[in-house]
C-alpha cells in the first residue's frame, strides 16, 4: 500500500471511530426528552444510555475474533452496518422496548468494529503502530465531543424531534460505512482461519493489559460521571460542572495523538504509560482538596494526562501480543474493561452514600491509578 493510500485508510479509520462514540453519546443530551415523551422512569432512561456499553463489552471478544478470522474490513463493515442499522431504526420507535432493542444493535455493532480498528493497524500499520492507535482514537474523542455540543442546540432545532436528531446521526453512519467500502481493502490478516482463544485466558502478559483498560475506564468514567454533580456541591452551577466536564474531555484531544507518536520513538513502551499516571495522579488530589483554584486549568491537565493513558491502552495489545490474536486480545480488553466500567460510577456513589463526601471517592480513583502504575512496571521489557 502506498503512503498517500495509507493515510486515506487511516483517515476512514478515523471516521469510523467518530461513529463508534457519536451514535451513543448523542442519546445523552436529549435522555430528558425520551423520558418524558415515552413517560419512562430515571431507571429505564439510565439503563438506555448504559445499553451501548454493556454491549460493546459483550461483542468486543466476538468482534475481536472475527477481525483476526475474517479480516478488518468485513469485521469493521459489520459493525458499521448494525451501528447504521440500531441509529436509523431507533428514529422510528415510539416505545421502551424497541427503542432499547434497537440501542442494544448499536452497541453491539460498536463492540464488533472496535477490534477490527486494532487489526487494521496490526496489518496496515506496523511500523507506526502508536502513531496510527492516536489518530483513530482521536476519532472517538472528537465524535463524542460533537455528539453532546451538536445534538441540543442545533440538531434538535432543526429535525424538530429527538427522534430527528437520530436521523442526522444515521446519515454520519451510512456515510462512514459507504466510505469505508470504497477505501478499504481487505488484503490477508496476519491470522486466518479462526483464532485458538484458549492462550490468550491463561496469558499473563494479556491479563496485565486487561487489568490496564480496565483501570483506565474506571477511573475515567468515575470522573466524567460525577465531576458536574461534585462542582455542584462546592455551591457552582450544573452549567459550571458541564463546562468543566466539557474542557476534561476536549483537552485529552492533543495527547491521544501526541503520547502514542512520542511512544512509537521510543524504546520503553511501558514508560510511556507509567509517566501519564505520574503526571496524572497529582491532579486528583488538587481536585481533593483545592477543587476551586483553577478548575478549567486542572480539568485540562487532567483531560491530557487521562486521555493520553487511553490512547496508550489500546495500542499496547499491538506491542505485546502475538500478530495473529491481536484482534482477539483487543476485544478482551473491551469484554473486561468496557464490563467494568461502571465500577467507577458506582463506588463513588455509594462512597458519596455512606460519608456524604466525594473525597473519599476520589481516594478510590488515586487507589485504582496506583494500581496500574504497578501493572504496567510489571509488563515486559521486550515487546513482540
Amino acid at each position: 500500500m502506498s503512503k498517500q493510500n495509507r493515510w486515506i485508510l487511516l483517515s476512514a479509520a478515523w471516521f469510523v471511530a467518530f461513529n463508534l462514540r457519536a451514535g451513543n453519546i448523542a442519546v445523552s443530551p436529549i435522555l430528558p426528552l425520551i423520558k418524558a415523551d415515552l413517560a419512562l422512569s430515571y431507571a429505564q432512561t439510565g439503563f438506555l444510555f448504559a445499553i451501548p456499553t454493556l454491549l460493546m463489552a459483550a461483542f468486543g471478544l466476538p468482534g475481536g475474533m472475527l477481525a483476526d478470522s475474517l479480516g478488518m474490513k468485513k469485521t469493521i463493515t459489520i459493525g458499521l452496518t448494525l451501528i447504521l442499522a440500531g441509529t436509523a431504526l431507533r428514529a422510528a420507535t415510539s416505545g421502551f422496548l424497541a427503542l432499547t432493542i434497537w440501542t442494544a444493535v448499536l452497541g453491539a455493532g460498536m463492540g464488533i468494529a472496535n477490534p477490527g480498528l486494532t487489526r487494521m493497524v496490526k496489518d496496515r500499520f506496523a511500523d507506526m503502530p502508536g502513531t496510527a492507535t492516536g489518530i483513530f482514537a482521536s476519532g472517538f474523542i472528537v465524535g463524542a465531543t460533537a455528539a453532546s455540543w451538536l445534538t441540543i442546540p442545533y440538531l434538535l432545532s432543526w429535525t424538530g424531534s429527538w427522534q430527528g436528531t437520530f436521523v442526522v446521526w444515521s446519515g454520519f453512519a451510512l456515510l462512514a460505512l459507504l466510505g469505508w467500502q470504497i477505501i478499504a481493502k481487505e488484503g490477508k490478516t496476519s491470522g486466518g482461519g479462526v483464532p485458538d482463544l484458549s492462550g490468550i485466558w491463561r496469558d499473563k502478559t494479556v491479563w496485565k493489559l486487561n487489568i490496564i483498560f480496565l483501570s483506565m475506564n474506571v477511573s475515567f468514567y468515575a470522573i466524567a460521571s460525577w465531576i458536574p454533580t461534585y462542582y455542584q456541591e462546592l455551591g457552582k452551577s450544573l452549567e459550571f460542572g458541564a463546562l468543566v466536564l466539557t474542557i476534561f474531555l476536549i483537552a485529552g484531544l492533543p495527547s491521544s495523538l501526541a503520547v502514542p507518536y512520542l511512544t512509537d520513538r521510543i524504546s520503553g513502551k511501558k514508560w510511556s504509560l507509567i509517566i501519564s499516571c505520574l503526571t496524572f495522579l497529582p491532579t486528583i488530589f488538587v481536585l481533593m482538596f483545592f477543587p476551586l483554584a483553577a478548575p478549567f486549568a486542572l480539568a485540562a491537565v487532567m483531560g491530557i494526562t487521562s486521555t493520553g493513558i487511553f490512547a496508550l491502552s489500546f495500542a499496547l495489545p499491538l506491542y505485546y501480543v502475538d500478530s495473529s490474536k491481536v484482534g482477539s486480545v483487543a476485544g478482551m480488553n473491551l469484554l473486561v474493561g468496557y464490563g467494568g466500567s461502571f465500577i467507577g460510577p458506582f463506588a463513588l456513589g455509594l462512597v458519596h452514600d455512606l460519608t456524604g463526601s466525594f473525597v473519599a471517592g476520589w481516594l478510590i480513583v488515586v487507589a485504582i491509578l496506583a494500581v496500574l502504575m504497578a501493572v504496567a512496571w510489571s509488563l515486559p521489557k521486550k515487546t513482540r
